[in-house]
């Protein structure tokens, strides 16, 4: 999917969102383990599961 989503864009575009999505989990997993979430790498996975299967269902209905 995520090879199909980015063939389709500029490859510089591609790359800032790619990079633009990465700092903000990255960005989001250090504040909670800051807070003392140690299990944040979990939940963000579970979460990005949920969010990419959402996803294939928008993209596939459409």
């Amino acid at each position: 999917m995520r090879a199909e989503v980015l063939s389709n864009m500029s490859k510089r575009s591609a790359e800032d969102v790619e990079v633009a999505i990465r700092e903000s989990i990255e960005r989001r997993i250090r504040k909670e383990r800051s807070e003392g979430n140690l299990d944040i790498e979990e939940v963000m996975a579970d979460q990005g599961k949920s969010a990419a299967s959402g996803l294939l269902k928008k993209v596939l209905n459409s």
